[in-house]
């Protein structure tokens, strides 16, 4: 076991070593993956094969040591590599010559076994299969084939280079036509092209490009080419260039990138500078050539990415990994996987029931039921959220990941291997929006409360000053018979007075629900709805409801007071929410938009996929305890109306094309229109 993982290391240590020399020239990164692969993997022929339309070329063939380079073609459809074309995936054949007796490269070879693999392109294509043969049976591992497929993506994107610098090289082949011929060709093609004379100054151009720029052909032709406005935004870069001009002028081919600004885009452009000599070997003109390699950049970022993640897997540093041997029950954790509980690795001891000693008493049933059903091939790997106990006796939330990866012949599984992610302030975000999210709903009842209250004392005013009124004219007119009835007098009387008492109690009411809290100021429509959506992503997920929104950039804000701009998004986004949740609604989608409307009205919509509003109701949906829910009590769409109406807006009902309802918001930008104004 030991002398095996010896191996092991040995094996990753080679790998490293070989990775780091993988630059250069396609050509020569073919050369090298062909012979790494032949000698990592101790097998005699490794074949690196282009696939050209549907013909098969050997690009890089290593034989037992010696490498071939552009060693012919065949038909793809004869060969074992069809198959790898066809599944995308690795494909392994053991009596390979008699499966596929037409491939003549296996006849050469004495080939029988056989292992495939393929290198994508970055739309999903098969560029390129590379294949791995041998004289006798071969079995191929799962870490094996893992590693074949990160060699088949370093392929895939050397294949693209590969591509993209045969184009630039028919590009420059190009530049070598006559000038009479050079506008009409430049102006067809979609590269930055310039013939610049030998003091710096543009005297021929093609347009499309340098339009794209902003630049027009009459601003650039006659104009120094290191003043172009493309480049003018940078001084740094106008020193490249100005650098580059006198180099091609002292008779130097330069070469070099240089950021543009194209529509307030940064663009990566190649640029190449060819000196134009006479017969005196004096630089008379210079061709500059650039094609935009803003792709091709971004591919050598993510295969750098891809190399660092490549480095981090073999050497395993600073992981939170584990390894579990289900049979002895013995656990391998990674020195990271202790020090993020503050542990040093000596300190804990390597065993299952060390791990089951740190999870929390609430979470170690959960935890043991996803790893006994992942164990029973219930599931293919197990993922759950729970706490470990560090060495301070604090918790800290883990994501845990893992996957049973050996099993024996009856299917028990012997080896479960996995990593933990440490994610603390990830629960820590979610408590905290919890908590908000509560608070704007308490908000949002407290209105409701109000909204009712206000309702009751409108409702209650009228008929108690109708009894205070009556009381008291019944007192000033009957007073002769009430003096000789006093008792009927003293009963009059106080009813007066308790009927001024609860006008009083009334009016206290109505001025606490008019009473506004904290002062409107401008406020940003997109960052609101972005906090309303956080704090109702679960019950979208939940309801798998799929949301879009349509902001315009640059959106001017409003003049509200923010907590009621959420109640009012609040109560509209879970009203189409709730619209949605019916067995019959088979698409639910949300939709959220805005735009400005003339020059002081900002329109907001929220629209649903739901059943819609009858007519019947439309007429009467804004006003209070009138709903299309079963279980509402129809004070929302009135609260809705009421905030806007309070800031001189305006809510209605917009029809659509489809089944739904589209809910319209026109609010004032400025706070000259409502009564909120400050």
């Amino acid at each position: 076991m030991k002398s095996s993982k010896n191996a092991q290391i040995h094996r990753l240590k080679k790998l490293y070593e070989l990775s780091m020399e993988l630059s250069g020239d396609p050509m020569d990164i073919f050369i090298k993956v062909a012979r790494m692969i032949g000698e990592l993997m101790d097998v005699k022929v490794v074949c690196l094969s282009e696939i050209r339309g549907r013909e098969l070329y050997f690009l890089s063939v290593y034989v037992q040591g010696k490498i071939h380079t552009n060693a012919g073609c065949c038909p793809l459809k004869i060969t074992p590599c069809a198959t790898v074309e066809q599944s995308k995936d690795i494909q392994v054949y053991q009596h390979v010559m008699e499966r596929f007796p037409k491939a003549d490269f296996l006849q050469e070879h004495n080939a029988f076994s056989y292992c495939g693999f393929p290198s994508l392109g970055h739309d999903g294509t098969v560029l390129a299969v590379t294949c791995l043969l041998d004289d006798r049976p071969r079995d191929f591992s799962d870490e094996d084939k893992e590693l074949l497929r990160i060699f088949g993506q370093r392929v895939g994107l050397e294949i693209e280079r590969k591509h993209m610098d045969d184009r630039q090289k028919e590009n420059t082949v190009h530049l070598g036509w006559e000038r009479n011929r050079l506008r009409r060709f430049m102006d067809g093609l979609f590269v930055f092209a310039a013939l610049i004379d030998s003091n710096g100054k543009i005297i021929e151009a093609n347009s499309t490009p340098w339009k794209l720029a902003g630049i027009q052909r009459e601003d650039y032709i006659g104009t120094q080419f290191e003043d172009s406005r493309a480049w003018a935004y940078d001084s740094k870069v106008q020193d490249k260039v100005k650098l580059a001009i006198l180099r091609a002028q002292k008779g130097e081919t330069v070469r070099y990138d240089a950021p543009l600004m194209i529509r307030k885009n940064i663009v990566i452009v190649d640029f190449s500078l060819t000196p134009i000599f006479d017969e005196s070997a004096q630089v008379t003109e210079i061709v500059a050539c650039g094609v935009d390699i803003t792709d091709r950049k971004r591919m050598e970022t993510a295969l750098r990415s891809s190399e660092e993640r490549l480095e981090l897997a073999m050497l395993g540093a600073d992981l939170q990994l584990w390894d579990w041997d289900v049979r002895t029950g013995t656990v391998i954790f990674s020195e990271q996987w202790a020090k993020v509980l503050g542990y040093e690795l000596e300190e804990i001891k390597p065993s299952f029931e060390t791990w089951e000693i740190l999870v929390h008493p609430y979470d170690l049933t959960k935890v043991k039921r996803a790893v006994y059903d992942n164990l029973m091939a219930k599931t293919t790997f197990f993922e759950i959220e729970y706490r470990l106990l560090t060495k301070d006796n604090g918790w800290r939330w883990t994501l845990g990941r893992g996957k049973v990866v050996t099993r024996d012949a009856d299917g028990k599984a012997i080896r479960v291997s996995g990593v933990d992610m440490v994610i603390s302030e990830r629960k820590r975000l979610e408590e905290l929006l919890r908590q908000k999210q509560d608070e704007l709903y308490s908000a949002q009842r407290f209105t409701a409360a109000g909204e009712l209250a206000a309702i009751v004392a409108h409702e209650l005013n009228q008929p108690l000053g109708a009894i205070n009124n009556y009381v008291g004219g019944a007192l000033l007119r009957y007073s002769q018979q009430l003096s000789q009835n006093p008792d009927l007098a003293e009963v009059l009387e106080r009813v007066l007075k308790l009927s001024q008492r609860a006008i009083t109690v009334i009016q206290g009411i109505r001025s606490l629900v008019r009473k506004q809290k904290g002062d409107p100021e401008l406020v940003s429509i997109e960052d609101v709805t972005d906090e309303v959506l956080a704090m109702l992503q679960s019950e979208l997920i939940n309801k798998q409801i799929k949301f879009s929104i349509d902001y315009p950039p640059a959106l001017p804000p409003i003049w509200f007071q923010r907590i009621h701009l959420q109640q009012l998004l609040l109560n509209l986004i879970l009203n189409a929410i709730q619209a949605m949740d019916t067995p019959s609604c088979k698409q639910r989608k949300l939709m959220v938009g805005a735009k400005p409307v003339g020059n002081h009205k900002l329109e907001i919509t929220i629209g649903d996929t739901g059943p819609g509003i009858a007519p019947e109701i439309t007429a009467r949906l804004f006003e209070p305890f009138v709903s299309t829910k079963a279980e509402g009590i129809g004070l929302g769409l009135s609260i809705c109306r009421t905030i806007t109406e309070a800031y001189g807006g305006r809510i209605s009902i917009r029809p659509m094309d489809g089944p739904g309802t589209m809910f319209v918001l026109n609010l004032p930008i400025d706070h000259q229109g409502g009564t909120h104004g400050g």
